[in-house]
């Protein structure tokens, strides 16, 4: 059919009539409907399809690159897009913290007023005795005992010192953790303890304490946030021993960290002995050893603390057989390293027996000692009365020997024997103390609540159906403090017995004390017998009066009264010259305020009263002709105060043995300070300051930082603080170079970042921008100079010769020790010298000075003029002054101006002007420098490093771990041995300190916190790489291999330092021809 081109328009479009009619349009429509209607009804029930999309084509202004903040945020979070900076670019994003961390104390003065509270609305811890009763009793120096509380890192001193403070105040809360509401600043938080600082804005303290560890004389805000102590910390209680008979304790808490060491000194300087505190289970480690060789280098006795006997039970799980075994073995290596340390003195061993090993649970809140055990069984048997104190001495030792050792009790007979009475009968030990606590503590855990109370009744301890009820943590402190302590005595009673009875009172510690630490004549303090005659001195040799003081206290009963009332007359005055012996300063009251602390040895120190302050190193007659009063000042004390951990107690003076914190002195001495009447020193000028803290060789200060101000217009306020930082840490140097950098050097990581956190917060109050980590380096040589060198006076007029060698490490470490000294008599110095370092009699008589301390300088400095054809007396006018040249090479070295230690300079000739004029200091010493230089780089010089001790505790599980981090550093594994009743090992290592920052916290990385390590500076090492080889080469931004450590230490110290990366010996040979011999002979060892 052809098509009608009529019916579509010219755009072909229809325009022609309709096609078909209305009724099949109408039948067509209707049908049309019915068909929709239900494709509708269909569709609405079929599944959804989705589209596929992935194949679509979609326009590059349509593509999402980025998901959007819904999708990465979710709903709620709003975006908002700058395109300027809102802050400055000195604005930090996050603001640092404006306030510092507010330590924890009482208010300032104790006052005895039952309403007495802090602006804080907590009351102040009530003693339950007055302070006029504790003052009384202090008049009596034989009621007196001064202890140092030492031990290991976590082995529980601080808590023992909790079980002692506890008996000494009203509300026992405060020392078993109960908790209270205490306000801080706009805050309420639960707290561990019932009183904070007055004033305190802002509450930035660490979160609650466990029950039973309060740690109430850690104070400072970092000590509870690591939960160690990191400062000594004194406290003066009043207790009563184990007949009722009070007396007073100064007690000092020291830190356990290695790191903190030197906090230890401080306090053996003020106590009369020790109490060791050793874990039950971890045993006597490197730590421990070293404590005892401390006490026993002061002549202090001891009293050993097994702590933590409660792990025995719930962590060891030794049975009781084994226990005692374990603790036999610790007792027994406590007396070994005792009797290994303690030759020429006369320091006892520590036995059970007498109750000189206390055995404890500071967390449970219980000491133990056989004789008070003892005691208790007699007052319990119908042959003694009940009071425990009664006993007669005699039968209490009687029992107390029987309680101990290869002694078995036979329940037939009732008789101890010393055969065991059956194949599996146990030891005394194990049936009267160890069973009993394993009950204790295996009933209060397994025991339903309903059924405890009666159980306990049937062991003798009284408790309640609440109490039974109560936390397992305070159930076990409960039983265990009832069954193991037991009436009348209170959970200290075993250890103040141990003290009152070991360790002597202030008076009778005298002699040893002062022949140690006291830079005078000695004193003839000797305890004497009751038919000798009284002791006599003139007054030049006892001039405070100590001897008379001592001979009158002897003769005099003691108070028979167990209340030492205000006017006791049986007391002797003290005597009439004062001495106090200043050790310490601490901050006060904020601002960078400083206390001293001090002990007064003799007189009576006043408040108000005006006294003569002898400082460090004070010599009658002055120094190097001196001033006669140079190093004395006179100075006026303000106020004096008790201490008792976070609070004080204000006294109006303090006699013999009295620790006091002391007011108004302490902007007058740097570190320690002795305290003299005004009329001391007139007439008769002989009396001497006390000796400086012996600080042990491996507590040397090797790690080093360097500081500046965030704002350098703040440097002041940084010197300040630096300066009171020095104050209050007796193990930190600090050091300004000559370029200017300014250095602090402490003996580890967390000493540092304590201090830098007191100096940020407490002295300064600045922002200061630290350096990495660094460690110090020493100089040496290890052969002999290969040419004689010799330097000449910038006037001409004088020439010296040096030579250098190698001083022999047994002979460096015994003068870096101070067991040498130049004022003993010559003939002693030479024998000493013969007998154990083989040096000939010439060369002994020979020796000059020590450097580049005079004390404790590691390099000697020989007169070998005789030899050399000098006349010896030509070169004495100029003695101090090339002594002076001498000391001052050796304290800055040619390499990299760190310390020289080691060598021995011998000077071979000295050529001198006639007139002094030219022969004058500033002619000599400069001189004595220059060829002390050139003396050690004839002589091959080396570097030195330190080296850490590494001692590592670890479960054998561990071990390849152990190995692994060590040898990652350098290190090297010296042997391990395991720990006796325990799985564990002890892997003692050794690691150089540069290697060592962090390796505690990799450690217990790749341990999975199994393994814990203590880390102790112990010798200095020779880097056997020549330091001065220019051909090697060190690549940038990689680690240099072992042949080119030590030039890359050099280097890079030196550029530290300012100092140009060559060192050139033209710079110290003036003579053109021993120039070049000495560069040939540098060359030559090169080539070679």
């Amino acid at each position: 059919m052809a098509l009608n081109l009529e019916l579509y328009d010219e755009f072909g479009n229809y325009v022609g009539p309709p096609l078909s009619s209305s009724s099949s349009s109408a039948s067509s429509s209707s049908s049309d409907t019915d068909s929709d209607d239900e494709d509708t009804a269909a569709a609405l029930h079929a599944p959804v399809r989705v589209r596929d999309t992935s194949s679509s084509i979609v326009l590059a202004e349509d593509k999402v690159y980025y998901a959007s903040s819904a999708e990465v945020f979710g709903q709620g979070v709003e975006t908002i897009v700058a395109t300027a900076d809102r802050r400055s670019l000195n604005e930090p994003l996050v603001a640092p913290h404006a306030g510092k961390q507010s330590d924890v104390n009482f208010v300032n003065d104790y006052v005895a007023k039952v309403d007495e509270t802090t602006s804080a609305g907590d009351p102040v811890p009530r003693l339950v005795y007055s302070p006029e009763y504790l003052a009384a009793t202090a008049r009596d120096p034989r009621r007196v005992r001064c202890l140092a509380l030492v031990g290991p890192l976590h082995s529980g001193k601080t808590l023992l010192a909790d079980v002692l403070l506890a008996d000494a105040h009203a509300d026992r809360s405060l020392f078993a953790g109960a908790k209270s509401k205490v306000s801080l600043g706009n805050m309420t938080r639960e707290s561990a303890f019932t009183a904070t600082v007055a004033d305190l804005a802002t509450p930035h303290l660490p979160d609650i304490l466990p029950l039973g560890k309060s740690r109430f004389l850690d104070s400072r805000a970092d000590e509870m946030a690591r939960r160690i102590s990191i400062k000594s910390s004194p406290a003066t209680v009043l207790l009563p021993d184990a007949a009722g008979r009070s007396h007073v304790l100064n007690i000092m808490d020291t830190p356990g960290h290695v790191a903190m060491r030197g906090e230890v000194a401080p306090a053996l300087r003020v106590a009369d002995g020790v109490v060791l505190v050793v874990d039950a289970v971890e045993g006597l480690l490197a730590r421990g050893k070293a404590l005892i060789a401390a006490a026993a280098a002061g002549a202090l006795p001891l009293v050993l603390v097994i702590n933590k006997l409660d792990r025995l039970v719930l962590e060891a799980r030794l049975p009781p057989k084994d226990a005692y075994h374990k603790l036999r073995h610790l007792i027994e290596a406590v007396n070994d390293e005792l009797a290994l340390v303690s030759s020429g003195t006369s320091i006892p061993s520590v036995s059970p027996v007498d109750g000189s090993v206390v055995f404890a649970s500071a967390l449970h809140g219980w000491t133990l000692s056989l004789p008070l055990l003892a005691a208790r069984t007699l007052a319990a048997s119908p042959a003694h009365p009940d009071n425990p104190a009664a006993v007669p001495p005699a039968a209490v030792a009687a029992l107390a020997k029987r309680l101990w050792g290869d002694a078995y009790y036979s329940p037939a007979s009732a008789k101890f024997t010393k055969r065991p009475p059956s194949k599996s009968a146990p030891r005394s030990f194990v049936t009267f103390v160890l069973e009993p606590m394993y009950k204790i503590y295996t009933a209060g855990l397994t025991t339903p609540p309903a059924a405890l109370p009666d159980v306990m009744a049937a062991h003798g301890v009284a408790l309640t159906p609440a109490e039974a009820a109560s936390h397992p943590a305070t159930l076990l402190r409960l039983l265990a403090s009832r069954a193991l302590c037991g009436a009348p005595w209170e959970p200290s009673t075993a250890l103040v017995a141990a003290v009152a009875r070991h360790l002597p009172h202030p008076v009778a510690a005298l002699g040893p004390k002062l022949a140690l630490a006291y830079m005078g004549p000695p004193i003839a303090l000797i305890p004497r017998a009751e038919d000798d005659p009284a002791p006599s001195a003139a007054g030049a040799a006892d001039p405070f009066g100590l001897v008379a003081y001592e001979s009158e206290l002897a003769d005099t009963a003691p108070p028979s009264s167990q209340i030492l009332s205000l006017d006791d007359a049986t007391v002797p005055a003290s005597p009439a010259h004062l001495l106090v012996n200043v050790v310490k300063l601490y901050p006060w009251g904020g601002a960078g305020a400083l206390v001293a602390f001090g002990r007064v040895v003799a007189g009576t120190l006043t408040a108000g009263a005006s006294v003569t302050l002898l400082e460090e190193g004070y010599v009658p007659g002055g120094r190097f002709g001196a001033a006669p009063d140079e190093g004395t000042s006179a100075v006026t004390v303000s106020k004096l105060w008790i201490p008792v951990g976070r609070y004080r107690i204000a006294v109006p003076s303090a006699g013999p043995g009295a620790w006091v914190y002391i007011g108004g002195i302490a902007s007058s001495f740097a570190r320690t300070a002795t305290l003299v009447a005004p009329d001391a020193l007139r007439p008769t000028p002989d009396v001497y300051a006390f000796a400086p803290l012996p600080l042990d060789v491996d507590n040397e200060a090797v790690v080093k930082l360097a500081l500046e101000p965030l704002v350098p217009s703040e440097l002041p306020k940084m010197l300040d603080g630096l300066h009171k930082l020095r104050q209050t840490y007796p193990l930190l140097e600090t050091r300004v170079e000559e370029s200017g950098e300014r250095l602090i050097f402490g003996t580890g990581e967390l000493m540092l970042d304590s201090a830098l956190a007191d100096l940020r917060n407490e002295f300064a109050g600045i922002e200061i921008k630290v350096s990495d980590p660094a460690v110090k380096f020493c100089e040496t040589v290890v052969e002999p100079s290969s040419l004689q060198t010799y330097a000449t006076t910038p006037n001409g007029a004088n020439t010296l010769t040096v030579m250098a060698e190698p001083l022999g490490r047994p002979l460096t470490n015994d003068l870096a020790a101070g067991e040498l000294s130049l004022a003993w008599e010559p003939d002693d110095l030479i024998d000493v010298m013969e007998s154990k370092y083989n040096w000939d009699a010439l060369a002994a008589a020979s020796i000059w000075a020590f450097g580049p301390d005079p004390a404790r300088g590691p390099n000697m400095l020989l007169d070998d003029t005789l030899a050399g054809g000098c006349d010896p007396a030509s070169v004495a006018p100029a003695r101090a002054a090339i002594t002076q040249g001498f000391r001052w090479a050796t304290k800055a070295g040619p390499l990299c101006d760190e310390p020289v230690r080691g060598v021995r300079f011998s000077l071979l000739d000295a050529t001198l002007a006639d007139a002094y004029a030219d022969r004058s200091s500033g002619q000599i010493i400069p001189t004595m420098r220059r060829v002390t230089y050139a003396s050690m780089l004839m002589a091959t010089p080396r570097l030195m490093e330190p080296i850490y001790a590494v001692e590592i505790y670890t479960p054998p599980d561990a071990v390849s771990a152990v190995f692994t981090v060590v040898s990652r550093r350098r290190g090297r594994v010296l042997g391990e041995l395991p720990n006796p009743g325990t799985p564990h090992i002890i892997v003692s290592a050794e690691i150089p300190v540069i290697d060592s920052f962090g390796f505690e916290t990799d450690l217990r990385v790749h341990t999975q916190g199994m393994a814990f390590c203590s880390l102790t500076f112990d010798h200095w090492d020779v880097l056997r790489s020549d330091p001065l080889d220019a051909s090697i080469e060190l690549a940038p931004l990689e680690p240099a291999p072992p042949v080119a450590l030590a030039r890359d230490f050099m280097l890079k110290t030196r550029r530290r330092k300012g100092l140009t990366p060559h060192v050139s010996i033209a710079k110290y040979i003036d003579d053109e021809t021993l120039l070049q011999a000495a560069t040939a002979q540098l060359y030559a060892a090169y080539e070679g």
